[in-house]
């Protein structure tokens, strides 16, 4: 897998670990193949494995986090290493949410998903595979009317009730909504978890959404978003919801260790 060494006076090839980001491409982004002249050679199973190296770099010791470095990998492969992780990786996520009460501006239907994408912090290790729907149906077809009590087993519940109101002490001058009202802004540290059965027990962490200051909606005077949201245990390749991506203590991401080079213009684009 040799590879032409640099031109110190033309540039026109860039050196074996070098990645050259120009203004609106990347090159020398693989091992083989590249975009500059190199001696190719032809994939094998065994050469690949052989050179294979994986080196922990951390992990916590609740195993939810796990970083480590994929060595004399291409960045194809470990591209698609990444998407695995992305849509087979399960997590917890919210999946129904019974809306009792909303007031505010945002239509419930755009609200409800709005929920549902909120990242929980919770080990899906813990929990059981969902072996129905969340809510079953009438014989009309129509969701029944009660809210189910919850499988503690399967489901982790969270519950919200924000009401804004005026505050009467702020100064009659303040424009600031957040100084003039009560809960103007609702974030996702409202939502409350909700033991179903004996979880307060069995759970050593006590559930939460991933962040605290992820804004939810915002309200005025006299009015109110009150609901309750089931969590089930799913993967990415079934809903964007339960990717591991946008939850920092399993984030998956692709990190290239190769040495940069910026490039504004080759010779060769002249």
């Amino acid at each position: 897998m040799s590879r032409r060494k640099s031109n110190s006076k033309s540039g026109s090839f860039a050196e074996y670990d070098d990645l050259v980001m120009q203004q609106e491409r990347v090159l020398n982004t693989y091992d083989n193949g590249t975009d500059f002249p190199s001696t190719a050679k032809r994939f094998k199973l065994k050469d690949f494995d052989k050179k294979l190296k994986i080196d922990i770099v951390n992990e916590d010791e609740d195993g939810m986090v796990l970083e480590f470095d994929l060595i004399h990998v291409e960045a194809p492969i470990a591209n698609a290493l990444r998407r695995v992780l992305l849509a087979e990786v399960p997590t917890m996520a919210l999946e129904k949410i019974y809306l009792y009460q909303n007031t505010s501006v945002i239509q419930d239907e755009v609200l409800c998903h709005r929920l549902g994408l909120l990242p929980v912090k919770a080990d899906p290790r813990l929990f059981d595979w969902p072996t129905k729907r969340v809510v079953e149906v009438n014989a009309e077809g129509v969701d029944c009317e009660e809210e189910p009590e919850g499988d503690p087993e399967r489901n982790l519940i969270f519950a919200i009730n924000v009401s804004c109101t005026v505050n009467k002490e702020a100064d009659p001058a303040a424009t600031n909504p957040k100084d003039r009202f009560y809960n103007s802004h609702v974030y996702s540290d409202a939502f409350k978890w909700v033991p179903v059965g004996d979880q307060n027990e069995k759970l050593a962490e006590k559930p939460r959404l991933v962040n605290d200051d992820i804004l939810v909606a915002k309200l005025r005077p006299g009015q109110q978003i009150e609901a309750r949201c089931h969590c089930v245990k799913g993967v990415g390749r079934d809903h964007a919801k339960f990717s591991p991506l946008p939850r920092p203590h399993t984030a998956c991401f692709l990190r290239s260790r190769s040495r940069r080079r910026s490039l504004e213009r080759r010779p060769s684009d002249s």
